[in-house]
């Protein structure tokens, strides 16, 4: 299952979620882990690195892009506690979507990579479908209290 951004050509960016980085925990903290490849490309050059997300983060995402895409304004942000993902997409003033990157590896003092690039809104529909499809299949487990 992944989260695609992208054009299709020579601009994106892809969180492939390959599965729960602790199977057996059941609390909130540990439980909604998910272990992650992140996949990007952009013109002269392109990465990969692997890093976590939590379930919550993917459904706070999750909230954002709904609400741009019933007020067709605003802005959605993901980023995780590690500070490896950091991507906020905006609408701009031609109703397309300007998504900015910061991306970091390994955390902490690791290399920092910022671009970004631009797609059509209609990549909202896609986007949500996947994490939906996502958190279905990896639930959000418990709360922080």
């Amino acid at each position: 299952m992944n989260i695609y951004i992208g054009d299709y050509q020579s601009e994106s960016f892809k969180i492939d979620i390959e599965g729960k980085l602790y199977p057996n925990a059941a609390d909130y903290w540990d439980g909604n882990y998910l272990k992650a490849l992140i996949l990007f490309e952009i013109p002269g050059f392109s990465g990969r690195f692997h890093t976590n997300i939590r379930t919550f983060e993917l459904g706070s995402f999750l909230s954002d892009l709904n609400n741009i895409n019933t007020n067709l304004k605003g802005e959605c942000v993901l980023s995780n506690v590690d500070e490896t993902i950091n991507v906020i997409g905006k609408i701009n003033d031609l109703g397309s979507m300007t998504w900015h990157y910061t991306l970091i590896y390994p955390s902490g003092d690791g290399t920092i990579i910022k671009f970004r690039f631009t797609t059509s809104f209609s990549v909202i529909n896609d986007l949500t479908k996947s994490i939906k499809s996502i958190l279905s299949e990896w639930p959000i487990i418990g709360n922080p209290d």
